[in-house]
């Protein structure tokens, strides 16, 4: 009897242990928790639980792309290769870096040659499909058609880079094209043996990466100074050094007699300092310069083109179960993000030529994205 008695407790106990392994995988009868890849799968939770788990599940998916399992190798290369057009944008185009004095050089010396040069692309754009160049296919006429066609696409980018003064969303617009021409690149030369459709869904992650990393890095410079904020006096007081020139044909009692504004605007103490004869209406004479606040927006419209790229990644996905419906995620997201911009511009009082810079910002994004398909 006691060594029935022995066998049966030994039989019990190890029941209860692969009761309660399974149990802890979820392979039991117990309440142990399952984590699945399928978040829609909610028969393990009821009540609040369940409720909860798809508001998560919810919030995470809107904000956050499927992002391609990749090596951690491949990963960190992608993302520093991802950072370096990023960090030359924010550096030479924003306030984080020499934004002001670059828009300022490049409107002082060479805005004048913007029309030259914009005729200069319309008449060779004609003479172009005068001679039906897209319809060149021998050896010659392909390498002549590439010359041709990069000729007229680093005229379009010096044409933006010159008029930036006069319409600051050029820079940031080219960024988002260059950036996936430059990604596309680096697959041509390291990753030539896979296929392009599954080289871009690797993308994803590390542009997500760089977007969030952009982001975290503009709000943790905003707020480390008071001159890096946002505010109205500091807008005036940098409107002509970031490239923009008062309208005294519109205000012309406003010029001072240096040939300057009638006012000066103190950033130390975030006042205005009228001169005389000098109403408060001669604020306006730069109603319509966003220079100032696009050069000080520049490394979010960054994150946020970063952002768009990175969800267009996922739509490549190989194993992607329902396009349709990540496309049609994608478009709230991406519809909100412009509309919460925008509201948040028109409130701090920089809402001119904004819906202009969003406008420009989707269709350099849409334009990226066919470089990704081509």
């Amino acid at each position: 009897m006691t060594s029935l008695g022995t066998e049966t407790e030994k039989q019990d106990s190890t029941n209860n242990v692969v009761d309660a392994l399974n149990i802890e995988s979820g392979n039991g009868n117990g309440n142990g928790v399952v984590f699945t890849e399928n978040v829609d799968d909610e028969e393990h939770y009821s009540g609040k639980d369940k409720l909860c788990s798809r508001l998560r599940s919810a919030f995470v998916g809107f904000l956050f792309p499927k992002v391609t399992p990749i090596k951690a190798s491949t990963f960190l290369l992608l993302t520093f290769l991802a950072i370096l057009p990023t960090a030359i944008y924010v550096a030479l185009f924003t306030k984080m870096g020499y934004g002001m004095s670059t828009y300022y050089y490049l409107s002082e010396n060479y805005s004048q040659y913007g029309s030259t040069l914009f005729g200069g692309i319309v008449g060779f754009s004609f003479i172009l499909y005068l001679f039906d160049c897209h319809y060149w296919v021998s050896p010659m006429g392909v390498i002549l058609r590439r010359v041709f066609v990069s000729t007229l696409v680093f005229a379009v980018s010096v044409l933006g880079f010159v008029m930036s003064g006069q319409y600051p969303f050029f820079p940031g617009s080219l960024f988002i094209v260059y950036t996936t021409v430059w990604m596309t690149l680096i697959q041509k030369v390291l990753y030539k043996d896979v296929q392009p459709r599954t080289y871009v869904s690797w993308l994803s992650g590390p542009l997500f990466t760089v977007s969030v990393i952009t982001f975290i890095a503009w709000l943790a410079w905003t707020f480390a100074k008071d001159e890096n904020e946002w505010s109205e006096i500091m807008s005036l007081a940098e409107s002509e050094t970031s490239g923009c020139q008062p309208d005294f044909d519109k205000y012309p009692d406003c010029e001072g007699d240096d040939g300057g504004v009638c006012w000066t605007a103190d950033t130390e103490s975030n006042t205005l300092v009228y001169g005389d004869d000098c109403e408060e209406k001669c604020t306006q004479v730069f109603e319509s310069c966003y220079n100032t606040f696009l050069i000080w927006a520049g490394p979010f419209m960054c994150s946020l083109g970063l952002l768009f790229l990175s969800f267009f990644a996922t739509f490549l996905r190989s194993n992607a179960k329902n396009p349709e419906h990540d496309t049609s995620k994608f478009a709230r997201v991406w519809m909100f993000l412009l509309f919460a911009v925008w509201v948040g511009a028109s409130l701090s009082g920089a809402g001119a030529g904004v819906s202009t810079t969003l406008g420009a910002l989707t269709l350099a994004s849409f334009i990226a994205a066919a470089v990704f398909l081509a």
